[in-house]
């Protein structure tokens, strides 16, 4: 193996997965403007791999995560932009506890925001009429189900889709100094060996 492939290997193998996409929307004028970073990643996966996914995405210093919707502005920003894209994952389950919805991504992770028993909801939600109606069997929360509208379905965990990432509420995590070092030192190596050839 050469030198630089030998450097290239390493890189890779101690920079964690960042994915910067060239353009994720910003939600900054207007009513209930967050300002937050959104994306529809258009690669159908489950629920648990798009979730892991997303946690591995970063923009702009911030952590990306599957999105929370929690106001009717956002939820109306998402849809101009995302409106007619596949349904993508957002970062709500009802698992362990059928139909008590809680946001489980992101900085409102463990947010109750749907209960099935109560007439007046303490959180934002956008279901279609009649959803989520998966009880024990569907328990993750899709955006844009039906139609061309954003509204949620909830939907079983194995089925694909896209998914639908937020960056904002979160700073992603830095590489460590050891991590920069050792590309530094492995940087001046190659410069060594290439300078002595």
């Amino acid at each position: 193996m050469s030198f630089k492939c030998l450097i290239a290997s390493i890189t890779a193998w101690i920079v964690p997965a960042t994915i910067v996409n060239s353009a994720p929307v910003h939600f900054s004028i207007g009513d209930g403007a967050n300002g937050h970073y959104y994306e529809i990643v258009e690669t159908e996966t489950n629920f648990l791999s798009a979730q892991a996914a997303a946690e591995n995405m970063q923009y702009m210093g911030l952590q990306g995560y599957l999105a929370t919707i929690t106001s009717a502005e956002e939820q109306r920003f998402l849809e101009s932009y995302f409106g007619k894209t596949f349904p993508a994952w957002i970062g709500a389950s009802d698992q362990g506890s059928p139909d008590i919805w809680s946001w489980i991504t992101g900085p409102e992770a463990g947010t109750v925001f749907y209960d099935h028993t109560l007439t007046t909801q303490t959180g934002y939600n956008n279901w279609n009429i009649g959803e989520p109606n998966g009880g024990h069997v569907e328990n993750y929360a899709v955006f844009r189900h039906f139609g061309t509208s954003g509204e949620w379905n909830d939907a079983r965990e194995w089925r694909e889709r896209y998914y639908l990432v937020e960056y904002g509420g979160i700073a992603a995590v830095p590489l460590p100094a050891s991590v920069l070092f050792v590309g530094a030192g492995l940087a001046m190596l190659g410069f060594g060996f290439r300078k002595k050839a």
